[in-house]
């Protein structure tokens, strides 16, 4: 329990303050009513509740006399922590030798005051400032270690970048050998080509010169065989002219022999008439 009551603005009724929830505002309500409460703003100044989840608020009640700020100080002496600023240290001690603190103490109490003042100037306050040193050089470490997690967060990018690089590089290898080995067999092929185009070449000329020959003879053979009938044609004109004139010499002596034959005709025909 904090000593401290509180009234709800939904259902008035009166709860320890450890039974309020407080919104974003700053405005509370009981535990009862936070929960069945689900309007979006707030129910004393209408704010907007947001996202912000209702939570408790705890505190401490002080007692303003002499005596309870002597056990405060001694209460706070018992908790120091090492977490604790050198701030807070001071102030604590500066509390410590504060005359208005002291008033109302026994003489016990102030001695245990003092020595604990001495012991914090003396001890404790070196002590913190060693921590000091070292929290500082602890937060220079700790930002050098962002820095290096950067740049190890930076590397391994480059890293994963490299790796993808170098998955790239090698699949960009493999399509080179692919075109090596296309380039090679299109080579080889090529050169296959020429080799048959060479022989188709030479079996071409080959045969080219086989035909030259073969035409040279045929041609030879045509020339002599058109000799051999220019020269039959010849001959044949030259009988025919032959027999030509020997035709006409015949029907010519046929004619003769005609009239020769009318003229006997005639003769023997004069003599039958004179012998009757």
């Amino acid at each position: 329990m904090s000593g401290i009551s509180c009234q709800c603005s939904i259902c008035f009724c009166v709860y320890d303050l450890a039974e309020f929830r407080f919104m974003q505002c700053g405005h509370g309500l009981c535990v009862e009513c936070t929960e069945g409460f689900k309007a979006p703003t707030c129910s004393s100044c209408r704010a907007e509740r947001g996202t912000h989840v209702p939570h408790a608020v705890y505190v401490d009640l002080v007692e303003d006399t002499p005596t309870a700020e002597a056990r405060r100080l001694t209460r706070d002496l018992a908790n120091l922590r090492d977490d604790t600023s050198t701030d807070n240290y001071r102030n604590l001690a500066k509390r410590i030798r504060d005359p208005q603190h002291q008033s109302g103490l026994s003489v016990d109490d102030k001695e245990r005051l003092f020595e604990a003042a001495k012991v914090l100037e003396k001890q404790i306050f070196p002590q913190m400032r060693k921590k000091e040193e070292y929290k500082a050089r602890a937060q220079a470490l700790q930002v050098e270690k962002d820095y290096l997690a950067k740049e190890a967060d930076s590397l391994r990018k480059d890293l994963r970048e490299l790796t993808v690089d170098r998955g790239r590089i090698q699949q960009l290898e493999q399509e080179k050998a692919t075109l090596l080995q296309k380039y090679e067999d299109e080579r080889k092929g090529k050169l296959t080509w020429r080799r048959e185009y060479h022989e188709l070449q030479e079996t071409s000329a080959r045969e080219k010169e086989s035909l030259k020959g073969e035409w040279a003879r045929a041609k030879s053979e045509l020339q002599q065989s058109l000799d051999d009938q220019t020269k039959k044609t010849s001959l044949a004109v030259k009988k025919a002219k032959a027999l030509g004139k020997e035709n006409k010499r015949l029907l010519k002596r046929l004619e003769e022999l005609q009239s020769q034959a009318r003229t006997d005709e005639q003769d023997s025909g004069g003599d039958s008439l004179m012998v009757e």
